[in-house]
C-alpha cells in the first residue's frame, strides 16, 4: 500500500500563508483602483459584463384598474341567460306556470244519432219499423218493437256494432261507461252501462227483459254473438 506524505504543520502554514498574502495584496490593489489616486475623484470600474446586467427597473403594474359596474342583467346577457338554463342554475324571477285550460267537453248535437265514446262509435240511428220484415242494412236502427222506457238499438256485429262485439269479448265494457242519444226530435240523453251479457230469444224470459218494459228509462243494444240464436245484449240506465 502506498503512503502518502503527511504535511507537517510548519508545511501547511507555509503554503496557507503565501495564498493569504496574495489574497491581501489583491484586495489592496482593488481598493486603490476604486478610490483613485490622491487629488483625482473617485472612479468606480465598470464591470465588463455591465451592459449584460439588467438594470434594476420599478415594476409598474400595466393592468387597467377593474372598473366596478352594475350587475349584468339577464335581459342583457340572452346568451349568458341560455345557458344558465341550460344548465339548471336559473337566475332572475322564475317564469310563473300558467294552468292549462282543461279541453272543452265534447258537443253532442243532433237528432237519431247514436254515441259510444269508449268504443269509438259514432253513427245515425234508422228506425226499423215493427212491422218491417227485411234483412237489415249494415247500419244501426232503432227497432220499433220494444217496449216503454227501452230504446233498443241493433247492428250487425260485422259492421254496426263490431266495436260492441269485439268489447263484449275483450271485456272492455265496463260498468258506468257513458252512452249518449239524440232522439228524433233532437233531445240529448245520456246512459250509464250497467250490464252487458248473453241473451237467448227463444227464450221468453230473455226476449222479455231484452225488448220489454223498462222501470227506468233505458237503452239496450244488441248485436249477434259467436253462437248462433244468442245475441250480446248491453243495458244502460239513463243519468238524471
Amino acid at each position: 500500500m502506498a503512503h502518502r506524505e503527511l504535511q507537517t504543520p510548519q508545511r501547511f502554514a507555509g503554503t496557507h500563508g503565501v495564498k493569504l498574502r496574495t489574497r491581501l495584496l489583491l484586495t489592496v490593489l482593488s481598493l486603490t483602483l476604486a478610490l483613485g489616486l490622491p487629488g483625482q475623484p473617485a472612479t468606480v470600474s465598470a464591470h465588463p459584463l455591465a451592459s449584460h446586467v439588467p438594470k434594476a427597473t420599478t415594476l409598474v403594474d400595466a393592468r387597467p384598474t377593474p372598473q366596478i359596474s352594475e350587475p349584468l342583467r339577464d335581459d342583457r346577457m340572452p346568451a349568458l341567460r341560455a345557458a344558465r338554463l341550460a344548465a339548471g342554475r336559473m337566475v332572475g324571477p322564475q317564469p310563473t306556470s300558467q294552468p292549462r285550460p282543461a279541453p272543452a267537453a265534447p258537443q253532442y248535437v243532433g237528432h237519431d244519432h247514436f254515441w259510444f265514446p269508449a268504443l269509438g262509435i259514432n253513427a245515425t240511428v234508422t228506425w226499423y219499423a215493427c212491422s218491417r220484415s227485411d234483412y237489415p242494412a249494415p247500419i244501426v236502427y232503432r227497432w220499433g218493437c220494444a217496449g216503454t222506457n227501452n230504446v233498443y238499438l241493433f247492428g250487425h256485429a260485422a259492421n254496426a256494432f263490431s266495436a260492441v262485439y269485439r268489447a263484449f269479448y275483450a271485456g272492455t265494457l265496463k260498468v258506468g261507461q257513458v252512452l249518449i242519444y239524440a232522439d228524433h226530435a233532437g233531445v240529448i240523453h245520456r246512459y250509464q252501462l250497467s250490464i252487458a251479457r248473453l241473451e237467448d230469444g227463444r227464450i221468453a224470459s230473455d226476449y222479455r227483459w231484452a225488448v220489454g218494459d223498462q222501470p227506468v228509462p233505458s237503452l239496450t243494444l244488441q248485436t249477434c254473438s259467436k253462437v248462433v240464436g244468442i245475441d250480446i245484449e248491453v243495458r244502460a240506465i239513463e243519468i238524471r
